[in-house]
């Protein structure tokens, strides 16, 4: 049964959500969330202020990542068909979440792990903005990871698209 106390997938200005921290909390006591994830792209940046925010607001806080995996697979035939880009995924998005607190040494080793999954995300960045130029735009590639806050992501080039 679907249930919308639970909210376990939300990002925020962190990676490519367009709330703050503070103003997604809002959010959730509004819709009467009473468990919360925070799951940014490949950052853990907001936790600790999400973890204050939802305690201040009622709501159970669950820490959550969304973690970028390339992964190659085989696909048989039909997959491709179905796949609009005619090519396997090499993209996968997984959820991870941590209900139970992670020892300090545990977060400061896990914010190291995920350091070369936030910086990756620069690199595609800069090969989207190239794909969009050849189509005529004049995307500065400094402006778009200016906006990011966090990890850098598709709503940030379409910011940027959108003030060109």
């Amino acid at each position: 049964m679907w249930t919308s106390s639970f909210d376990l997938h939300c990002h925020t200005t962190h990676s490519d959500g367009s709330l703050s921290v503070d103003e997604l909390a809002d959010e959730m006591a509004k819709q009467q969330v009473k468990v919360w994830s925070l799951t940014d792209h490949d950052t853990i940046a907001g936790w600790d202020e999400a973890k204050r925010a939802a305690s201040e607001r009622g709501i159970r806080f669950i820490p959550g990542v969304e973690l970028t995996c390339d992964v190659e697979l085989p696909w048989n035939r039909e997959i491709l068909e179905a796949n609009s880009r005619n090519r396997p995924p090499s993209s996968w998005h997984l959820l991870a979440y941590f209900p139970h607190e992670p020892l300090e040494d545990g977060l400061k080793q896990f914010e190291a792990w995920l350091s070369p999954l936030h910086e990756d995300r620069v690199p595609r960045m800069l090969e989207m903005i190239d794909k969009v130029n050849a189509f005529g735009m004049k995307i500065d590639p400094v402006d778009v990871l200016s906006r990011a806050k966090g990890s850098v992501g598709r709503p940030h080039l379409a910011m940027a698209m959108v003030d060109a």
